[in-house]
């Protein structure tokens, strides 16, 4: 039995040597259309998040017999060329998931919806930031109506002192809302009417009563009248200095509202600790509010 043991391994270096010799006289493709096969290869199998790891090590087998094949027969040249090439093509494998995720310093996705709002906008030739989002929602089934978001002049930095929602009044703010489903204009627009409307019951004289209707009818007036599709863009700019409001609908500018209270009461009505229209919104509002009060700028 110890001899058959001592013959089995001569036996089987025999073989080996004649199936290397007949795989050397058979043509084979060069150093360079093998690791192009094995990039094609890494490219058809690569998938997001599910069975990566099975890829990587596909890639992996590949890419070591393709240099060893290159190794084989090659000029010390070809085989560096061949070892760097396979190198290069296992780190795009391993890197290329990486650009799923390639918007998230431009976008922030709201957690209820999935649905992504940009961190910076420009209105008016200004930019601003997002300060918070969250999802509009009614009924005890909690419907999405639209994903609103809140942001704050991206120069000129909140003043430590404001800590509550409803400081940032005082200065430009911009409601960003986008729908979470197909719908009308005119169902949004009674929406915030409603609010107005509600608002307007502060009014103290008759006089004060018909202006603040006035008022809710010119912004009725700027609104769209056509249908409103999922992932369209209102933006309503509120210029507390200027005391109007600027409505844009997908990138077009609908009118401006001179108004002295109407663009704080529609905002101030998802800024109201106490039933504000969304609470989901207010929550990451008061967050963000947090996070800025604990950045620290440094000095130039």
């Amino acid at each position: 039995m110890i001899s058959a043991l001592i013959r089995q391994p001569a036996a089987a270096r025999g073989a080996r040597a004649n199936f290397a010799a007949a795989r050397l006289q058979s043509p084979r493709p060069n150093a360079t259309s093998l690791n192009h096969g094995l990039l094609s290869r890494a490219n058809t199998r690569t998938v997001a998040n599910t069975g990566a790891s099975r890829t990587f090590s596909t890639a992996s087998r590949h890419a070591a017999g393709a240099a060893a094949r290159a190794t084989a027969r090659a000029s010390p040249r070809l085989i560096a060329s061949a070892t760097a090439l396979a190198a290069l093509t296992l780190a795009w494998v391993v890197a290329s998931p990486v650009f799923l995720d390639a918007d998230a310093d431009v976008s922030v996705a709201d957690p209820t919806t999935g649905i992504t709002l940009p961190r910076t906008v420009t209105v008016a030739g200004k930019s601003f930031r997002l300060l918070g989002l969250g999802a509009r929602q009614v009924t005890i089934l909690n419907l999405n109506v639209y994903v609103l978001g809140i942001y704050v002049p991206a120069a000129t930095p909140l003043p430590s002192t404001v800590t509550e929602p409803e400081a940032i009044l005082a200065s430009d703010v911009v409601l960003y809302l986008t729908p979470t489903r197909n719908t009308g204009a005119a169902h949004l627009r009674d929406g915030f009417v409603r609010t107005l409307l509600d608002a307007s019951k502060a009014a103290t004289t008759p006089e004060e009563r018909e202006q603040y209707l006035d008022d809710i009818n010119a912004f009725k007036s700027v609104f769209p009248k056509s249908n409103v599709t999922k992932g369209q863009v209102f933006m309503f700019h509120h210029a507390p200095k200027d005391q109007q409001v600027t409505l844009v609908h997908d990138g077009q500018v609908q009118g401006t509202v001179a108004s002295p209270w109407l663009g704080t009461a529609l905002l101030r009505a998802y800024l109201r600790e106490k039933k504000p229209i969304s609470p989901k919104a207010r929550a990451s509002i008061v967050q963000g509010l947090a996070d800025m009060a604990t950045v620290v700028v440094p000095r130039a």
